[in-house]
């Protein structure tokens, strides 16, 4: 299903009070590099160890499998028989910046009129800005990228077992383990590892601000057309 099939009803953004406030009277974006999101150290909230994996190779099969390990110092080596196997290319200095938002499509209610958002989001932050105008923001958003003579790519993360996956992974590709972000993702390709500020203006006319301290109360509900 695409984009035009399953469009995105709603976006949510996550983050301080204040942050947040920023971009709800301002329209202030800050896009981080990819490497500061690969090195981040938050307990797996937003720090992700799989991102910039190029490719995963999982070894369903290890018995005919023996690893050998050299000391380059001394030469000493170390015969292993590995019970399970799984190798990893990735890239250590990956280019980039990236902007995530929390993100409710129309497939989210295909059996239910109601949607849950999972409580692990607490942890991105005391509050969220609620984005009914999700074309809107995008418009605007990549419009000033744009702006910047930059090349970018915007849409929905995809989420994979990465213990039976045997394929190449790209930057719209994360781990089952993070299904709950709900994620969509804007990349842009910038081959300076700094972040970028973008200003889209208010977004007061299409957006509600809450904290999350009440987000146990919130219900969102398909309002289906008779």
């Amino acid at each position: 299903m695409n984009a035009l099939e399953d469009p995105i009803v709603l976006f949510i953004k996550f983050g301080s009070e204040e942050n947040i406030k920023s971009l709800y009277e301002n329209g202030i974006v800050y896009l981080n590099t990819i490497e500061y999101f690969q090195n981040l150290e938050d307990k797996g909230v937003r720090g992700d160890k799989y991102e910039g994996t190029l490719n995963i190779k999982n070894y369903e099969s290890t018995e005919k499998l023996r690893l050998e390990i050299t000391d380059t110092k001394t030469g000493d080596k170390m015969d292993i028989k590995p019970s399970k196997l799984q190798l990893r290319h990735y890239d250590p200095y990956p280019k980039g910046n990236l902007y995530s938002l929390y993100c409710i499509k129309r497939s989210d209610f295909l059996n239910t009129d109601e949607f849950t958002i999972d409580s692990r989001v607490k942890a991105f932050g005391s509050h969220a800005l609620f984005i009914r105008g999700t074309k809107k923001f995008i418009d605007k958003l990549t419009s000033e990228i744009e702006k910047l003579n930059m090349a970018y790519k915007a849409k929905p993360v995809e989420y994979y077992d990465n213990e039976k996956t045997n394929e190449q992974i790209n930057l719209f590709q994360k781990i089952q383990e993070y299904k709950y972000q709900n994620e969509y993702r804007v990349i842009v390709q910038n081959n300076s590892q700094e972040p970028i500020k973008i200003s889209i203006g208010s977004l007061k006319d299409y957006s509600e601000m809450f904290a999350l301290d009440s987000l146990d109360d919130l219900k969102i509900v398909a309002n289906r057309k008779k």
